[in-house]
């Protein structure tokens, strides 16, 4: 998998093979007009493959085009914004389900209640014109409705955000309570955007993996769910400097200075497994 953090991420399309067969028909003239045949002998047979192959192509091209409109996925995006509207698209990466949750002081009023579980690169888009107190988290380690790893509960890792209506923003990725998956806030540049590429916050490193026995907290399978801060009460404890080592670009502990601000008013994804 590319991490987003390389550079901004371009949609895919998939092709199917019957596009990729008349491509290659079209190429050899076969469906634009008479083929080369050389000799008049074979003539009559070349012109019945011709026939036999321009009602095959046409055949395709129908079936292709069928297939395009009923099985192409809908694109993760806002539909329904205003000038001045930004679109936030909340995506999961990872190949686990991610019972994801947010919350803030947003406008239009109730537009993160959208926010909710996602499957495996599964994307939920939420349009706001403002966000205060703007706070993106993901449940793992989940029964039912309840999560042991819940960066919005103080039990892992936690996207903070604030989005203004005119000014700057500012944006931040906490493992000041702990970490439970990896996850990031990236601005994507709108039409029109001047100045330098504002910076994303994340942490894409699995903490989980050098997580000390002594912070391990388990779900009901006897699976990791989330790890305790190892910084919390101090900057400099044991351990505390691998995990700024492995994620510099978020908030290990109080008084970090992981915080990010934006000026230009762009568009965010904020995404689990970067």
């Amino acid at each position: 998998m590319v991490s987003r953090f390389a550079g901004q991420g371009e949609p895919y399309c998939e092709r199917s093979m019957a596009l990729g067969v008349l491509a290659m028909i079209l190429a050899c003239g076969f469906a634009d007009g008479d083929p080369i045949v050389t000799g008049a002998a074979n003539s009559g047979a070349a012109d019945s493959t011709v026939a036999d192959i321009a009602t095959t192509s046409a055949e395709m091209t129908t079936s292709a085009a069928d297939t395009t409109d009923t099985d192409a996925p809908m694109p993760c995006a806002c539909t329904d914004r205003q000038p001045g509207d930004r679109c936030l698209r909340v995506i999961n990466e990872c190949s686990a389900p991610i019972h994801a949750g947010a919350s803030g002081d947003e406008q239009p009023a109730g537009a993160l209640d959208a926010v909710a579980i996602l499957e495996p690169q599964g994307c939920i888009a939420v349009t706001v014109r403002e966000v205060v107190g703007g706070r993106v988290w993901g449940g793992t380690g989940c029964n039912d409705e309840v999560c042991i790893g819940d960066g919005n509960a103080g039990r892992g890792s936690l996207v903070q955000l604030m989005l203004s209506a005119e000014g700057t923003d500012v944006y931040d990725v906490s493992l000041v309570d702990g970490f439970n998956v990896p996850l990031g806030m990236v601005p994507i540049a709108t039409a029109g955007g001047a100045g330098e590429p504002c910076r994303a916050a994340s942490c894409a490193a699995d903490l989980l993996v050098v997580c000390p026995e002594a912070l391990q907290r388990f779900d009901d399978d006897g699976a990791i769910a989330w790890c305790a801060s190892p910084c919390e009460g101090c900057s400099d404890c044991e351990g505390c400097g691998l995990w700024k080592s492995l994620c510099p670009d978020a908030i290990t502990f109080f008084g970090d200075s992981g915080a990010r601000s934006c000026g230009q008013r762009p568009d965010y994804d904020i995404v689990f497994c970067p």
